[in-house]
């Protein structure tokens, strides 16, 4: 809130769009990005992911997973998740895995937290 507090004031060096961009990158931080290495309808195979879950909402439009399995290579370490979604994933070449701590959760913020200070920001 101290950042909004200082965008209200016109000399203090700190701009809306500076409180927007790093609103933005708190958000883009919210999910591990992980590459799809291929797709085949609704099954994705990505690199090893472990935090990779049942139930996790990982497109944006919407698709969940259904169902994970890791496989293991040669030598019998971690290769590669496959995971079975609700829907095919589109035109995604990334899954937005949902992040085990994520920047806002360091900071002591909750999600209406971040929703209150974005409101605020958006009426600057």
């Amino acid at each position: 809130m101290n950042l909004i507090a200082l965008a209200r004031t016109p000399d203090s060096g700190i701009t809306k769009a500076e409180i927007e961009g790093s609103l933005a990158r708190i958000d883009y931080g919210a999910n591990l990005h992980v590459p799809i290495k291929s797709t085949d309808g609704k099954s994705c195979v990505l690199p090893y992911c472990p935090e990779a879950a049942v139930g996790q909402t990982v497109t944006a439009s919407g698709a969940k997973i259904a169902s994970v399995n890791h496989t293991n290579d040669e030598k019998g370490e971690p290769d590669e998740t496959i995971v079975e979604l609700s829907k095919t994933p589109g035109d995604v070449v990334e899954l937005l895995i949902p992040a085990p701590v994520t920047a806002a959760a360091r900071m002591g913020l909750s999600v209406a937290d971040l929703e209150a200070i974005k409101g605020v920001v958006n009426a600057l």
